[in-house]
């Protein structure tokens, strides 16, 4: 399981604006086609948002606040400023030296899930953000 996580987080390619427009492109589309199936739901998102904090948060995130701000973001022409961001942000998530984990395993299996996250939290970068934040 381990060695997945490496995967996912170390072979992120945050270089290719053009396949990034064309993830942004498809999930604004796919959103946008959800709102007739989904169109109860989103509504209710969006009276409940003025109610608490999370209900606004969840608004934003999944509702059609969400919709619209990535119907913007396909409509922009050039990438690479949000390109820019999010390989900051990857820095700065995927960085081994602030990270904190938790491990849930039975008295059995504790000693070998220890060894596995020590092995996987070696093969995680330690990123200039880090070091930049202690300054």
């Amino acid at each position: 399981m381990f060695s997945l996580w490496k995967d996912i987080i170390t072979d992120v390619r945050l270089e290719d604006s053009e396949r990034l427009t064309q993830l942004i492109q498809l999930s604004a589309a796919e959103m946008a086609q959800s709102i007739t199936y989904n169109g109860h739901r989103y509504s209710m998102l969006k009276a409940s948002s003025s109610l608490s904090r999370s209900a606004h948060l969840k608004e934003k995130t999944s509702g059609l606040s969400q919709i619209t701000f990535m119907k913007q973001l396909a409509e922009m022409q050039n990438h690479e400023e949000l390109l820019g961001r999010l390989k900051k942000l990857a820095d700065v998530l995927f960085n081994r030296t602030p990270m904190r984990c938790s491990l849930n395993a039975t008295p059995n299996f504790m000693q070998s899930a220890t060894n596995s996250l020590d092995s996987f939290l070696h093969q995680l970068p330690v990123s200039e953000a880090s070091s930049n934040s202690k300054q």
